[in-house]
């Protein structure tokens, strides 16, 4: 990839330690080794986009004011700002590689490639929270404990403990408890529904593996070569990045900017303020 890039734009080590970070012109690689699995993975870098004006976005305009209470037990107020995005790169996929993980999406021992353009992180904290919280408002037990939830998920959610995709039966397993995470992922799905049917393809999915959730596909790539992988690739990118215009579709809404000086997030999103998927 680097061999690919014009000259003043190759890569640049930044970065050092266990996560090893490299830059690339617009983009950024992130490299990540353990005694299990090796990662890497490439995504645009929306902050130096948005302001190279690469990525256009209208006005900030305040959009929550949030009371937050300091150290010395004052109350304060912290601002969310948020502006419509008037532009974006044609293809703003985050593309993954990982090999040796336990859980990676054909299982232990496969090499594998994933094509991502939305993220929902947090899902397994979600989940618990809304089944603790359902619990306490009906005086129902659904299940002991995270862990009884986390095992049941697992047994209709993943395939031998690896990542899998999610379709509409083994979602109602959340439906009662945790509606409003219920929705997010079926509007993740049905935006890859309908980006299929738009292409005439399948192979775009809503993965999990209960901590995170993401739309895109995966690649098995095992027996690949790397020319085999590089002629794979442009026509997955595209596919992937028609899932876009299908969120928008669904939430019947453009995607947005935001600024978000609670948590110091900064980034590109669809959804709701407290149910997002994350844009890479």
């Amino acid at each position: 990839m680097n061999n690919l890039a014009p000259k003043r734009w190759r890569l640049k080590h930044i970065g050092d330690g266990f996560l090893k970070t490299y830059e690339l012109y617009l983009a950024v690689l992130n490299m990540r080794y353990s005694s299990n699995y090796k990662y890497f993975g490439v995504g645009l870098d929306f902050e130096k986009l948005i302001k190279l004006d690469v990525v256009r976005v209208d006005r900030l305009k305040t959009y929550r004011i949030i009371k937050v209470k300091t150290e010395d037990g004052k109350e304060d107020h912290t601002f969310i700002y948020r502006a419509n995005v008037l532009s974006m790169p044609k293809y703003p996929v985050f593309i993954r590689g990982m090999n040796g993980e336990e859980r990676a999406p054909f299982r232990k021992g496969k090499a594998t490639i994933g094509v991502i353009i939305a993220d929902y992180k947090s899902l397994d904290d979600e989940i618990d929270i809304a089944r603790s919280e359902y619990e306490k408002k009906y005086g129902k037990k659904l299940f002991s404990g995270w862990g009884e939830l986390c095992d049941r998920l697992k047994d209709v959610w993943l395939e031998n403990f690896s990542f899998n995709y999610l379709n509409r039966r083994k979602l109602r397993l959340i439906k009662e408890f945790a509606p409003k995470t219920y929705r997010l992922l079926l509007n993740g799905l049905r935006a890859v529904e309908k980006a299929n049917q738009e292409l005439g393809i399948d192979y775009l999915r809503l993965w999990t593996n209960i901590e995170t959730a993401w739309l895109g596909c995966e690649i098995d790539t095992t027996e690949m070569t790397i020319g085999e992988v590089l002629e794979i690739l442009p026509e997955r990118i595209k596919a992937v990045s028609v899932i876009l215009s299908k969120l928008e579709e669904v939430y019947r809404r453009k995607i947005y900017y935001q600024l978000d000086r609670l948590t110091g997030g900064i980034g590109i999103y669809i959804g709701p303020y407290t149910h997002q998927w994350i844009i890479w």
